[in-house]
């Protein structure tokens, strides 16, 4: 008889190890315009971000990450630099106003989006943010611009809740896994590249083209995906008619961020991974 704890432990050790953990992933989806304002360097734009809550809590506030804003405390920029921002504009959710909270303040790193309805398991709801973002800028990059972490981008929820730290430059950060649809205005002699695919307009690759002459080899839609070659035949957006601009759509699929690369000069060439996913890679030319 003494030994019968012992054993009761360990049956209901063994059912608790077997029992299988709910695993669940939050579901993103943005719809971002965006113009390059390449005199003074900053891409002004607004974003439509569709978001469905897979976990077993209810939300009551969104929290996004402005990483260019992580050093505006600082006193002094390093010599030389022009100090990167991204200064948010009119936010709502479902057409209602938002209310923001910088919960780090002074840094401005991480705003907290409160939701007018709090979003229970299972519903989405619909954030739109206008914004202005400009990256830090040195002396000589011309028409050279690097565009990481532009947008304000939604943390990851998971477990533990929403990560409300200082965005830390050295460190790995990661957004929520989530689809892009992206509306480049650029000048018309602009080189851009980017995470995921163009699906319609001139990304500038065939002019720019290293060696001259050499052959550019990309998709604009991988040969499996019917919703980028519906978008490529059909959407509007790319029908610009502004003289000396262009626009280019890009479309990318579970990714965790979206980067662009925007040189005068670049080199190209198109990659495959699996039978299905394509991505484009640029290198820089030597007067890139």
């Amino acid at each position: 008889m003494p030994m019968l704890p012992l054993v009761v432990l360990a049956v209901l050790a063994q059912d608790t190890a077997s029992t299988p953990v709910a695993m669940w992933r939050q579901e993103a989806t943005y719809r971002i315009a965006v113009t390059l304002v390449d005199s003074i360097g900053t891409l002004r734009g607004t974003q439509e971000l569709r978001y469905r809550n897979h976990s077993p809590d209810t939300l009551r506030v969104l929290v996004f990450q402005l990483p260019l804003n992580a050093r505006s405390v600082d006193a002094v920029p390093p010599p030389g630099e022009t100090r990167g921002y991204t200064r948010l504009g009119e936010a709502t959710a479902d057409g209602a106003n938002l209310a923001l909270e910088w919960p780090l303040a002074p840094d401005s790193s991480l705003v907290r989006v409160l939701l007018p309805v709090p979003l229970a398991p299972g519903d989405s709801t619909l954030v739109t943010l206008a914004w202005e973002s400009r990256p830090s800028r040195w002396p000589g990059s011309g028409q050279h611009f690097d565009f990481t972490y532009w947008y304000p981008r939604l943390a990851a929820y998971g477990p533990d809740g929403w990560p409300e730290h200082p965005f830390d430059p050295a460190a790995d950060s990661f957004g929520e896994f989530a689809a892009y649809r992206v509306v480049l205005d650029l000048p018309i002699d602009q080189v851009v590249g980017a995470t995921g695919l163009p699906v319609c307009g001139d990304p500038g690759w065939a002019v720019a083209r290293r060696p001259v002459g050499a052959p550019v080899h990309w998709w604009r839609y991988s040969p499996a995906d019917t919703l980028n070659r519906s978008v490529m035949d059909a959407d509007p957006a790319c029908r610009h008619t502004t003289p000396g601009r262009k626009t280019v759509v890009w479309l990318a699929e579970q990714v965790p961020d979206f980067a662009m690369l925007l040189p005068p000069r670049t080199g190209t060439r198109r990659e495959t991974s699996g039978k299905s996913r394509s991505a484009c890679c640029t290198r820089l030319g030597k007067n890139g």
